[in-house]
């Protein structure tokens, strides 16, 4: 039988106390760990709502170039004529700065409101003149299926017209 000696106790009472202090640190770890987890879970859950909108979210593109009128024709100066997929037409800006006072333009705003369908008129406007604004506005309402504007010369002298159509996709 051994004998234990009065410092042999003492070192088991040390190392045991300090058996208890490591356990009472990896509980603290552990309880960090599990909040961490817990955190990360809500970070992951708001990523992905967030990826979810901005990945709903359209791209604006543009297009553009010049038109040059033809005395009693009308000429497409925009037209989307079967959207693939999503697609939102925005705005036509027509730039009127080459419009002269014996000028007469109108303006026509046409949609498609079924697949396969024709464009139907919806909108036009006359510009007679020189017009005060260097440049016009078409708005477009959304529209699935297709969507033009044109630009008709009325009476006067064919001119450029500089425009830009932006749609979202």
């Amino acid at each position: 039988m051994a004998v234990r000696t009065h410092y042999d106790i003492d070192y088991d009472a040390a190392v045991l106390a300090v058996i208890v202090i490591l356990q009472a640190a990896i509980d603290d770890l552990q309880a960090d760990v599990d909040d961490l987890t817990t955190n990360l879970a809500i970070v992951d859950a708001l990523v992905d709502a967030i990826k979810a909108v901005t990945e709903a979210e359209g791209v604006l593109e543009e297009t553009g170039g010049t038109i040059t009128s033809v005395l009693g024709s009308e000429i497409t100066v925009y037209r989307n004529n079967t959207p693939a997929g999503v697609f939102s037409p925005k705005i036509v800006r027509i730039s009127m700065g080459n419009q002269t006072a014996t000028e007469t333009v109108t303006i026509k705003e046409y949609y498609r409101n079924v697949d396969g369908g024709g464009l139907e008129l919806y909108d036009w406007k006359t510009y007679i003149g020189a017009v005060t604004a260097e440049g016009i506005n078409v708005r477009l309402e959304p529209n699935r299926f297709g969507v033009e504007v044109t630009l008709l010369l009325d009476a006067g002298t064919p001119r450029d017209y500089r425009w830009e159509g932006l749609y979202e996709v």
